[in-house]
C-alpha cells in the first residue's frame, strides 16, 4: 500500500545559545557541538508518522550524488546506527569536530515503508563553522567591575617597629584579566606574554582559574590549554599577583601588559572576533594592561 504520509521536511534541533555574539544550529553548527536531526515527528523519540517504516541516515559530501554516503571520519562522529538501516530510527545524532568547519555536507535520509515496502528519501544540507569568539576584558580591584586598560593606587602600607628599628610591608595586590569565550565547544589555547615595567618580579606570581576563580592554578610557561566544555561558553580569568616596594613610589607608574596571540580551537581554528569591554574589534591586537599608579614621593622624616 502506498505510503500514506510522505516526510515532513527535515527539521533540526536548534541548540541555539542566547549569547553575546553569533548563535549555534543544526544547519549551521558551531564545530565541537552535537546536534540532533529528525523526520516524522517533532523531536527525536516522538514519532508521529512512518511508524513502522525503516530509516537509514547517511551524510554526503559529493552535491553530484547525494546517494553515496561517506564513512564516518574525522568531520564529524555520528551517534548509534549511521547509515544502517532500523526500524523506527526516524532521527540520528551527529557531533562536528573541528576539521568540519567551513565544508558543507548534505543529510540524506531514506524511509522504506511497511508493505508494500515503497520508498522516499529526503535531503538537507549543513554547513559546519566555526564560531569561536571572545572578550577579553579587565576586572577592577572588586572583582566584578569590568573594564578596559585600568588603573588603581599601589595597596597600602603596613607599618611596624622594633625599638627605634622601623620596617614597611609593602605588600601585595592582585590584578584579574578576563577571557569570555563563547561558540567553543572544544578545547583551546592560547599563547601569551606578560610585560611589566617595574621591579624584577621574583616574587611575582601568576595563575589562571577555569571555574570562576574557586580555583587558580599556575600559568604555564608561554601557553595555556584551556579544556574543552559542553555548553559552548566559557570564562577565563588570569591572575597576577605583584609585589610591590619603593620602585612604587615617585612619579613612574606601574604597568603590567598582557598579550595574547595564537588563540584557536582543538582543530586549529582561529578565533573569529576579539572585542574589549567597549565592544571594539581587538582581533588584531588583543592586549589589556593594568596600571599601578605610584605613591607620592615622600622624603624620610627629618627632624632639628
Amino acid at each position: 500500500m502506498k505510503k500514506q504520509i510522505f516526510y515532513s521536511l527535515i527539521i533540526l534541533i536548534a541548540l541555539f545559545n542566547a549569547k553575546a555574539y553569533g548563535q549555534n544550529t543544526g544547519d549551521k553548527p558551531a564545530v565541537g557541538s552535537t546536534h540532533g536531526y529528525w523526520v516524522n515527528g517533532s523531536a527525536p523519540g516522538t514519532q508521529t508518522s512512518g511508524v513502522g517504516s525503516i530509516y537509514t541516515w547517511w551524510l554526503s559530501d559529493s552535491p553530484t550524488n547525494l546517494l553515496t554516503p561517506v564513512a564516518a571520519s574525522p568531520d564529524f562522529t555520528p551517534g548509534t546506527g549511521y547509515n544502517v538501516p532500523a526500524v523506527n530510527a526516524h532521527s540520528v545524532s551527529l557531533t562536528w569536530n573541528p576539521t568540519s568547519a567551513g565544508k558543507t555536507y548534505y543529510l540524506v535520509v531514506k524511509e522504506e515503508g511497511v508493505a508494500p515496502l515503497c520508498t522516499n528519501i529526503k535531503a538537507y544540507a549543513i554547513q559546519p563553522s566555526s564560531n569561536f569568539l571572545l572578550q577579553y576584558t579587565l576586572l577592577a580591584a572588586d572583582g566584578t567591575t569590568s573594564g578596559d586598560n585600568l588603573d588603581r593606587c599601589a595597596p597600602d602600607i603596613a607599618i611596624t617597629a622594633a625599638g627605634t628599628a622601623i620596617a614597611y610591608n609593602y605588600g601585595t595586590d592582585s590584578y584579574l584579566f578576563k577571557l569570555s569565550a563563547s561558540g567553543v565547544y572544544t578545547s583551546w589555547s592560547f599563547d601569551y606574554s606578560f610585560t611589566k615595567t617595574i621591579g624584577t618580579g621574583t616574587t611575582d606570581t601568576y595563575q589562571y582559574s577555569v571555574d570562576g576563580g574557586v580555583t587558580y592554578l599556575p600559568v604555564t610557561p608561554t601557553t595555556l590549554n584551556i579544556p574543552a566544555n559542553a555548553s559552548g561558553n566559557q570564562v577565563v580569568l588570569i591572575k597576577a599577583t605583584l609585589a610591590n616596594g619603593t620602585a612604587n613610589e615617585g612619579l613612574t607608574a606601574e604597568t603590567l601588559k598582557l598579550s595574547l596571540t595564537n588563540i584557536k580551537d582543538a582543530g586549529g581554528n582561529a578565533v573569529t572576533k576579539i572585542t574589549n569591554n567597549a565592544g571594539t574589534d581587538i582581533t588584531a591586537t588583543p592586549e589589556q594592561t593594568q596600571t599601578v599608579k605610584s605613591r607620592p614621593a615622600t622624603s624620610g622624616i627629618q627632624s632639628n
